[in-house]
């Protein structure tokens, strides 16, 4: 099975922030919570990963939240 890998060149979570101002689009404080996880991580963790480093933080983050941001990151690239 492949993965889908964000090829965004994100260096931060203003970066994130910065281009869905500039794209009219507005990002949740739990979305912020997700691409901040994304962002600072240095490996590329799986769904399962993703999920329970989310939930260490957050644990009322839903699954279609993490779909959510991850389709948004995604769309960066």
């Amino acid at each position: 099975m492949s993965r889908a890998r964000c090829c965004v060149n994100l260096k931060s979570l203003q970066d994130v922030d910065a281009w869905c101002r500039a794209h009219g689009l507005r990002v949740t404080e739990r979305q912020r919570i997700v691409a901040k996880i994304v962002v600072d991580s240095r490996d590329y963790p799986d769904l399962d990963e993703l999920r329970r480093r989310i939930a260490a933080v957050s644990p009322r983050i839903s699954l279609a939240t993490v779909y959510r941001t991850l389709r948004l990151l995604l769309g960066l690239g």
